[in-house]
């Protein structure tokens, strides 16, 4: 003997109301994991699931984007605000000009 399972049918207004939630922009970013982790139909809540999945993945592609785009100017304006905050220190690859005591009193500078 087979055992069928009792599958919830969800009608077409519980679409409809599931789908509105899902396009309100702000109410989205809460509703949305919410009901992937306490729907209790397993189609809704698989919806929901593939939902979060969908926005963390393109989330994640813009910022790919945008760091390899503007990645390098970023880090060059944050490397001219640390030189800012700290002059004394120098940026990576220049090197501060050793004098020697010795020929610093013969040569005084001008």
């Amino acid at each position: 003997m087979q055992s069928h399972k009792q599958i919830d049918i969800v009608s077409t207004w519980s679409w409809i109301v599931t789908i509105v939630l899902t396009r309100l922009p702000l109410v989205n970013l809460i509703v949305v994991p919410f009901l992937a982790l306490v729907s209790s139909n397993p189609s809704k809540r698989n919806f929901y699931r593939a939902n979060v999945i969908l926005f963390l993945a393109l989330v994640g592609l813009i910022l790919a984007l945008v760091f390899t785009t503007y990645g390098s100017s970023i880090l060059d304006e944050l490397q001219k605000k640390l030189q800012e905050i700290n002059p004394q220190e120098s940026i990576e690859g220049q090197s501060s000009p050793e004098i020697d005591p010795a020929n610093a009193r013969a040569h005084p500078p001008r």
